[in-house]
């Protein structure tokens, strides 16, 4: 009998496990810092017959103790193309190269235990280079290193107050501290340590602290704290000796501050739209000249101009970062609009620094990005983003989440740490 004409179906009825990515590599990270991670691993079954995890999820290998997961197996078989992940940390205690490998017990009849190599780096915190970034959300101070985007998180103020509460203003202290606030239920001024996130309050809220928005650290280190109802203030970190320096304009907004060479204090005013310059001593006020749209955040260039983001428009749909003239208030556009390359801006409301090259920083809240500018060209490289670089944190994968990085610092010694975080201050 002849065969033509008749068609075979083949089937199979085991399972198959498949995961993605094949190997996780952690790239960098600080013993002694929070765990780096998650990095999600996918489980997925690629064929026609159920998918059992037949154990808990192991570690092995030569440096197993320094990896681990907090996911647990599904409690039901995965049927085909269904999936489920598994979250990887890396937690190293010493320095050096560390190996491990996570491995997944299955009823895959080919491959019974399936297998993720694991990789990663402790190395010392930095001393040069590039220096560190930080950033500061409205309930996290977040490390980003500007090599690979990698984020840690510092500071999560869940760890000092039980209840919501937001922190503005991010300044580097000194080779080991951040200097920070806190705003809404609790009104205080923090040192926190850039690789522990050990917290220091040193001042308590209460008369003068009303609304304190921002920090900026003196060369004396004293702290400058901007206050929305109580003026410019100047805290002595340690006698705890408030002092009011000025009353600043009726109805201010201070966005951020930064410092001249000569010590004169720099204010973006949002509420006014202008920039304020107080005399350090006498607090005595001058206003650059001019009328700046929306303006939001500022900083000092190595050159003595400024540079602040706004918008060029006041229908808010012109993000901006634009130079300023300290003495004539003359505005020329770095980079947004038709100028620069590189991703556009969606938030005219970005925080902004300077690292220690001279680049211009940015965080857009609007595209979850840390975004270096050149200050010549205006391109727009991203640094860190929910697409680019590792680690969780606010806003940046983070299941889409919308948290404010209300501010940045960038340590221009390139001492300890990495967010808005060189490793920049944002994440590690």
């Amino acid at each position: 009998m002849s065969d033509a004409g008749k068609g075979y179906l083949y089937t199979s009825s085991g399972s198959n496990a498949s995961v993605s990515p094949a190997s996780v590599d952690f790239r960098t990270h600080f013993p002694g810092t929070p765990p780096k991670g998650p990095v999600t691993v996918t489980l997925t079954n690629t064929n026609f017959g159920d998918l059992t995890v037949t154990g808990p999820y192991r570690i092995t290998g030569p440096n197993s103790t320094e990896f681990y997961t907090t996911s647990t197996p599904p409690s039901s078989p995965l049927a085909m193309y269904e999936s489920t992940n598994i979250e990887l940390y890396f937690n190293p205690d010493s320095l050096g190269t560390k190996l491990a490998t996570s491995e997944i017990d299955t009823n895959d009849p080919d491959t019974p235990t399936t297998t993720v190599p694991l990789s990663g780096e402790a190395v010392e915190p930095p001393y040069c280079g590039l220096g560190s970034m930080y950033a500061k959300s409205d309930g996290s101070i977040v490390h980003a290193d500007p090599s690979d985007g990698d984020r840690t998180v510092i500071l999560d103020v869940f760890d000092i107050y039980a209840a919501p509460t937001l922190i503005f203003g991010l300044d580097i202290y000194d080779a080991y501290d951040l200097v920070t606030v806190t705003y809404l239920t609790q009104h205080t001024i923090m040192k926190v340590d850039r690789i522990t996130g050990t917290k220091s309050i040193i001042s308590y809220t209460g008369t003068p602290f009303y609304e304190p928005i921002t920090v900026c650290v003196e060369a004396d280190k004293k702290i400058l704290v901007a206050d929305n109802y109580n003026g410019l203030l100047r805290l002595d970190p340690v006698t705890g000796n408030v002092s009011t320096l000025t009353m600043g304009l009726p109805g201010w907004h201070p966005g951020s501050m930064d410092l001249e060479d000569d010590g004169d204090i720099v204010v973006a005013d949002s509420n006014n739209y202008m920039i304020l310059r107080f005399n350090p001593v006498s607090g005595a006020l001058s206003i650059v000249p001019g009328s700046f749209l929306l303006i939001s955040h500022i900083a000092v260039l190595p050159d003595g101009d400024y540079v602040a983001t706004g918008s060029a428009s006041n229908l808010y749909i012109s993000p901006i970062v634009y130079r300023v003239n300290p003495t004539t208030g003359a505005k020329t556009l770095i980079s947004g609009e038709s100028v620069g390359s590189g991703i556009e801006f969606l938030d005219e409301d970005m925080s902004i620094a300077i690292d220690p090259s001279g680049n211009i920083v940015v965080f857009d809240q609007d595209l979850e990005a840390l975004i270096e500018v050149d200050p010549i060209t205006g391109n727009r490289n991203v640094i860190s983003s929910y697409s680019q670089g590792v680690g969780n944190g606010p806003d940046l994968l983070n299941g889409g989440t919308h948290y404010y990085f209300t501010h940045l610092a960038i340590d221009n010694t390139g001492t300890p740490v990495s967010v808005n975080e060189s490793s920049w201050n944002l994440y590690e």
